[in-house]
């Protein structure tokens, strides 16, 4: 029996599926077989129960499969009381960057547990360029074998650019039919789509998808969806993929299969109906589901307590527990068995009262290589999500237990792992992307002219109100360039942390990345070190501060420092394209409201004549707001957010980014 091609694994990989690495007797010739599997539980995928059986492989093919004891084998696995099975096949992954990374691309996390197969490109992601990409990952290697789809969002956003938030035209739908079948040309095995993302729920009509994925019925290829809604209108996007189905001539493969929302529960049934009413009559649809708690990823509570190094036997468990590159086979390593040892040795020190201190001194430590997470974020973003004990916490947040209990955070976890070590708990989402994709998405003359602004305005701001009133400019270029260094360090660090740079990035997008989250920092870095640096000097304060030119240059770094944040959102783009016309007007009027107001503050503060409006001040906060504007177009360009766009789209994306700048812009001035 030879496996077929698309589930040709090498024979240790077949050996790590059957979860051993037993006792192995010594060959004997003549050999008829490389390897001989023995006394195993056959379990071979097609719905029959298991049988005993010996499995004999010859190179990367299973040549015999009965009573095989009495024969000759160059290497023999006694697999008694454990399962023989094919390599499953994980239908849905997000493993596409960890096939481009040096260190993740063998995603151990899938092999050991018995995956040689996974599918990419899920949700209607991934990269297009499916001949590219496949030898890429030929030359670098990957762990497993690699289904790959045609990313729908990923095309459609390729082919309608950033103006992707309406219908596609007759032409861009021809356009994305053709690089559909390019790609399936190439070796995918099909479309994948995320209908509930990007827009599409709103743009993307059904009969464009059907259009888009009708060459795939050409190849034989399956269609397969993240539906366009889980919750309120489930029954309508379960009706909507049957007929894409019907339509399309191509299988359909549901991807998670449920029902988002408490309102929406008792819909599953009749979503469940739908779809056998479907197979009855001829429909190839299939669905996947999956176990998923509300939250974040799921770790154990033991995860809260930090264990410093000096705790060798403690601090080396845990490092062998987190191991994630793992020298020889891997199938050798018990890491149930690791897990159970850390958490006994660290229930132990727990007990002791001098040990006890010593974790609680590491956890609160805020250390700037490796923080805990509780050094740098407190226990209120940590939910209980499993507990067997102690149901009366399920969804509490340790923040709550703390206020509840009158008692130290620290203790109360470490209680618990005392009482309950295998709880389960989620913490909350910390960072957003989109600053991270500037790296890769962003050409690099417009990171470059990026950088160059931010040296600009961190050296107008040094020249105006840095430490040093009267200096030269080359010494105001420095201080700009010292604050850019400190703020990229940070960053780095920062970026690092968060797995933002792994070591198989490239180096453009790795320095991007960092040139467009870091401009950020710097400025806080710049105006941090100012103020906390400033002479409290009446004479020197009144002889530096003031002026039009000081005051622009505040306006900028605030502006700056505020939009920064919200300018390479999807949310903005969103906003910008959703909201209708008179909306914008409104924004605009609200935005030079909130300036003239801070701006009339800023004025007669001191007074006596608080919130009187004066022309100088209506035409200051004209400027302000000019300012923000001009800012707000800056940083949109800068991010690629005008790309696609016409006109007026431009002009509403400026005016709604200029709400928040303009914020920016009046809060600069407070520091006049």
């Amino acid at each position: 029996m030879r496996l077929p091609e698309s589930m040709r694994v090498s024979t240790p990989l077949f050996a790590l599926v059957v979860a051993i690495m037993a006792p192995v007797s010594a060959p004997q010739a003549p050999a008829e077989f490389d390897l001989l599997i023995i006394n195993g539980r056959i379990v071979n995928g097609t719905g029959n129960p298991w049988f005993l059986a010996d499995v004999g492989i010859r190179g990367d093919t299973i040549v015999q499969i009965g009573d095989l004891a009495d024969r000759q084998a160059t290497r023999t696995i006694d697999a008694e009381g454990l399962v023989v099975a094919p390599g499953f096949i994980d239908m849905h992954t997000h493993v596409d960057d960890a096939f481009d990374s040096n260190d993740a691309n063998a995603i151990l996390n899938y092999l050991m547990q018995g995956v040689t197969t996974v599918r990419t490109g899920s949700d209607g992601s991934g990269s297009f360029r499916i001949a590219e990409t496949k030898a890429r990952w030929e030359v670098s290697g990957i762990g497993t074998n690699a289904v790959m789809m045609v990313p729908f969002n990923v095309i459609r956003r390729e082919v309608m650019g950033r103006d992707n938030l309406r219908a596609a035209s007759p032409e861009e739908v021809r356009r994305m039919r053709s690089i559909v079948r390019q790609g399936m040309s190439e070796g995918a095995w099909g479309i994948s789509t995320g209908l509930e993302y990007d827009g599409l729920n709103i743009y993307a009509s059904t009969e464009e998808v059907i259009e888009v994925t009708e060459p795939v019925a050409e190849f034989g290829g399956v269609y397969i969806s993240h539906m366009r809604d889980e919750a309120g209108s489930i029954l309508e996007a379960a009706d909507e993929i049957i007929r894409i189905s019907e339509t399309a001539r191509v299988p359909v493969q549901i991807t998670h299969l449920k029902a988002a929302g408490r309102d929406n529960w008792g819909e599953m049934r009749r979503v469940v109906e739908m779809v056998n009413e479907a197979r009855a009559r001829g429909v190839q649809i299939t669905a996947d589901q999956y176990p998923f708690l509300q939250g974040a990823p799921i770790d154990f509570i033991t995860d809260l307590i930090d264990v410093p190094d000096d705790l060798v036997a403690l601090s080396d468990l845990r490092r062998r527990m987190r191991r994630t590159e793992l020298a020889g086979d891997i199938s050798e390593i018990d890491h149930v068995a690791i897990r159970r040892e850390f958490v006994a040795e660290l229930q132990s020190a727990l007990v002791d009262d001098a040990i006890r201190a010593r974790l609680r001194a590491s956890t609160y430590e805020p250390r700037r290589a490796d923080p805990s997470a509780v050094a740098r974020w407190g226990w209120q973003d940590f939910r209980i999500k499993v507990t067997d004990e102690h149901p009366e916490l399920l969804e509490r947040t340790l923040d709550e237990l703390v206020e509840e209990q009158g008692r130290d955070g620290f203790d109360i976890v470490a209680d618990l792992i005392l009482d309950e070590p295998n709880m389960l708990f989620a913490s909350a989402s910390l960072y957003t992307m989109e600053i991270w994709w500037q790296g890769y998405t962003v050409p690099s003359h417009i990171v470059f002219v990026r950088f160059l602004g931010v040296l600009a305005l961190l050296t107008a701001y040094s020249h105006y109100d840095g430490l040093h009133d009267g200096a030269s400019l080359w010494h105001d270029v420095f201080e700009a360039f010292e604050a850019i260094a400190l703020g990229f360090l940070i960053t780095v660090v920062t970026l690092k942390l968060a797995g933002q740079l792994p070591s198989g990035i490239g180096g453009r997008e790795a320095i991007q990345r960092v040139v467009m989250a870091g401009g950020v920092t710097a400025i806080g870095v710049a105006v941090g070190t100012a103020q906390l640096g400033a002479e409290d000097d009446d004479e020197d304060e009144d002889a530096s501060h003031g002026g039009m030119l000081h005051g622009l240059a505040l306006s900028v770094l605030g502006a700056f420092l505020i939009g920064s944040s919200v300018a390479p959102t999807e949310e903005i783009l969103m906003i910008g394209s959703e909201s209708p016309g008179w909306a914008a007007l409104a924004a605009a009027l609200l935005s030079y409201v909130l300036a003239l107001g801070i701006v009339s503050y800023v004025q007669f503060r001191g007074s006596g004549r608080v919130g009187e409006i004066t022309g100088h001040a209506a035409a200051d906060a004209v400027v302000t707001y000019a300012v923000a504007l001009t800012v707000s177009a800056y940083l949109l360009w800068s991010t690629g957010q005008f790309e696609g766009l016409g006109g007026l789209a431009a002009l509403d994306l400026v005016v709604y980014l200029g709400f928040p700048c303009t914020l920016g812009a009046a809060a600069g001035r407070l520091l006049l």
